[in-house]
Parts: C-alpha cells; sequence; structure tokens
C-alpha cells in the first residue's frame, strides 16, 4: 500500500516527462535555404529568398509558422530586417523579397517565430554586375578582409618593394658610369658582378607579382585583366586597360635595358683596370664601354621611374573604375 502511494505519482511524472521531450522534439525546426533568385539581373541588391521549414523529428511541414529573416553587413556594418516570410505552396515553403541598401558580404539569418523553433545562416556576398545587365558579378568590393585580401597586400608590397630596389641599383650604376674619376672602374667592378643576380632577381620578382596582380587585385574578379570586353564596359575601363599596356611597354623596356646592362658591366668592367681618359673607344660604333652603360642605365632608371608613376595612375583608374560601376548599378 505504502509502495503504491508513492508509484503512481513516478509514474505519472515519468508520461509527463517522456510527454513533454515528445513535444519539444516536435517543435524544432529545421529550416533549408531552397532558392535564392534575382528577379532583375540589373539590380543585384534586390534578392527574393525561398525557404523550407519542416519539423526535425518526422520530417511534416510546420504547422501555422511564421518565420522572419535579418541580416547584417561584414566590415563596414549595416543591418536589414527583421523581415517577415510569405507562406507559399507546397506547404512548409516560405518566402520573402529583401532590398539590400548597399553591396558586400552580408551574414543572413532565418528564424522560425511562431509554429516552433529553429534558425539558419547563410552568407550571401552581393557584388555589381557588368553594365550591359548581364547577372555575372565583375567588379570586386572588398568590405572586410579575407585571407585573399591579405595575400593581395602582400604581393602589392613585395610588387613595389623590388620594383623600387631594381630602380636604386640600376640609379647607382649610372650615377658611377656618369661620374669621371680615377675611382670609377673600381666602383663599377665592385657592381657588376652583383647587378647580374641582383637586379635580374629584383626584376623578375617585380614581374611576376605583377602578373599576379594583374589577374587578382584590378578592377575585376578573377582573370581580372584578361577579362578585356568586360573592362572596357566599365567606367574608365579603357583608360585602366591603356594605363596597363604602357606600363607593359615599358616593363619590356627596362627588363631589356637591366639585360644589356648586366652585359657591359660583366664584359668591360668586371676587373677594375684603369682605362684611358673617354674610356675605350669602339672604332666601329664610336661608343665607348662607360657611354654604352649609361645610356642603357639612364634607359632602366627612366623606364623605372615612369613606371612607378603608371602604378600611381592605374591605383587612381582603380577607384574611379568602383565608383562608377557603384554609380551605374543605382542609377547614377
Amino acid at each position: 500500500m505504502r509502495a503504491s502511494r508513492f508509484l503512481i505519482p513516478a509514474l505519472v511524472a515519468l508520461v509527463a516527462l517522456v510527454g513533454a521531450g515528445g513535444a519539444a522534439a516536435h517543435d524544432v525546426v529545421v529550416i533549408t535555404l531552397s532558392t535564392i533568385n534575382t528577379p532583375d539581373p540589373g539590380d543585384p541588391l534586390r534578392k527574393v529568398y525561398e525557404v523550407s521549414a519542416r519539423y526535425a523529428d518526422e520530417g511534416a511541414p510546420i504547422e501555422g509558422g511564421a518565420l522572419e529573416l535579418t541580416a547584417e553587413r561584414e566590415g563596414l556594418g549595416g543591418r536589414v530586417g527583421p523581415l517577415q516570410f510569405t507562406p507559399i505552396s507546397p506547404p512548409g515553403q516560405f518566402e520573402v523579397e529583401v532590398r539590400y541598401p548597399t553591396y558586400g558580404a552580408w551574414n543572413v539569418r532565418v528564424k522560425v517565430t511562431k509554429g516552433g523553433s529553429g534558425e539558419a545562416t547563410f552568407r550571401q556576398e552581393i557584388l555589381p554586375v557588368s553594365g550591359g545587365g548581364g547577372a555575372e558579378p565583375v567588379v570586386r568590393i572588398v568590405l572586410g578582409y579575407s585571407t585573399r585580401d591579405v595575400t593581395n597586400i602582400v604581393v602589392r608590397v613585395v610588387h613595389l618593394g623590388t620594383g623600387a630596389v631594381w630602380l636604386i641599383l640600376s640609379a647607382v650604376v649610372l650615377a658611377f658610369a656618369m661620374i669621371r674619376d680615377p675611382e670609377r672602374p673600381r666602383r663599377l667592378a665592385s657592381v657588376s658582378g652583383v647587378y647580374a643576380w641582383a637586379g635580374g632577381a629584383l626584376l623578375a620578382a617585380s614581374i611576376l607579382s605583377g602578373v599576379y596582380n594583374s589577374l587578382y587585385s584590378t578592377p575585376l574578379v578573377y582573370p581580372g585583366i584578361l577579362k578585356t570586353g568586360v573592362l572596357l564596359d566599365l567606367p574608365f575601363g579603357g583608360d585602366y586597360l591603356v594605363t596597363f599596356l604602357v606600363k607593359m611597354g615599358l616593363v619590356a623596356a627596362g627588363t631589356l635595358g637591366t639585360v644589356y646592362v648586366a652585359y657591359v658591366l660583366r664584359r668591360w668592367f668586371r676587373v677594375p683596370l684603369p682605362l684611358p681618359a673617354g674610356g675605350a673607344i669602339d672604332e666601329r660604333e664610336g661608343w665607348s664601354p662607360e657611354k654604352r652603360l649609361a645610356v642603357a642605365a639612364g634607359i632602366v632608371v627612366a623606364a623605372g621611374v615612369l613606371i612607378m608613376l603608371d602604378v600611381v595612375v592605374l591605383n587612381y583608374l582603380h577607384r574611379l573604375t568602383h565608383l562608377g560601376a557603384f554609380a551605374r548599378s543605382r542609377g547614377g
């Protein structure tokens, strides 16, 4: 008798716990993103999301449910919502239209507000599109650092740093070739063995990093400058391409000049032998080794200075291209 007095309440409590656990499990809703639509390809800021909401235990559609969407922009901040989903057919499907205020990477959150509990998150990156109205994003907008952005910065530093040291080394050779004093042969001999490998290595590093920049660090997404047709369609894109081609011509001139400077140094100034006043004359061409060296080094230095100025113009046009694409996409 005494045992039954405690057994009955215990059974009632156990049934209640089991029932509560089942109810709690039935309340859990799994949200799945079904589709992301862009109704107007020329307006990428407008998106329509369709999601599926079903109970986790049996997969049945949520009953009498309600969902809401919020979104926060990475990097510079910004918020959208909360926006309410609209139920559509079949049961368990919901739809919402979102108008983002600006481009960038957005962290989107969908939450059940009625009929259960559950939420889902996903990342939406919104970029401007080409002026022709296509849906393909062409301009890269960075509003928060990623691994690729850090890599781009490092490569830019390598590109400019190696180019600057190459320019300084060539300027030193030019100065040694132009200063006429008894120490000139010794000075030129001291750089003859260094310039060939140091100048070549610096120039090679600058060129290789420049190739990377032309693919990953232009106004366009990869493969960057190779998307010539798309680039020409962007505001200031033609100016950017012409400036880039001018830079390529200057790099070619600088490369040929560097090779010739290394050749002259290695042939005539490897050993610091005193030369006659005015240098040893090449009767066939009438040019002394010093004059050959000075002219070649002068071409290299001039090309290097113009390349640096060209890079400044490219960076400015890069910004104008972004601003122009942004204004065009907003109807400006």
